[in-house]
């Protein structure tokens, strides 16, 4: 499941993905959509459990409901994925789109534990 939790991307135009500027809220939505063509993709691809395009669609849902695609809370979140979006966190900040607010990896593990 973590490896293809952003298999979806390859839809996702590179300007936006590479774009090192706050992205606008239209860019910021596309993006966003990658959960729908990653589980899209996933379907597609009879080998797949079903447990891993739950993450792919889950991964961004957030324990407060603030996520997407589906405002998910709680235990209504996969285990699965809510591991793999503490991962895909962590990567986040060490790997931030925005070059000055990458994180050291000590310092991103700080953040998440606030």
């Amino acid at each position: 499941s973590a490896l293809f939790h952003d298999i979806g991307k390859v839809k996702i135009p590179p300007a936006i993905l590479r774009k090192t500027t706050p992205l606008t809220e239209p860019e910021a939505n596309y993006l966003k959509l990658h959960t729908k063509y990653g589980s899209n993709i996933a379907g597609m691809m009879d080998t797949l459990p079903q447990e891993v395009i739950t993450v792919i669609e889950q991964h961004h849902e957030l324990l407060d409901g603030s996520g997407y695609p589906l405002g998910l809370k709680g235990y209504e979140i996969d285990a699965f994925a809510q591991i793999v979006s503490v991962a895909n966190a962590f990567d986040n900040l060490c790997h931030h789109q925005i070059p000055s607010e990458k994180k050291i990896p000590f310092t991103a593990l700080s953040y998440l534990y606030k």
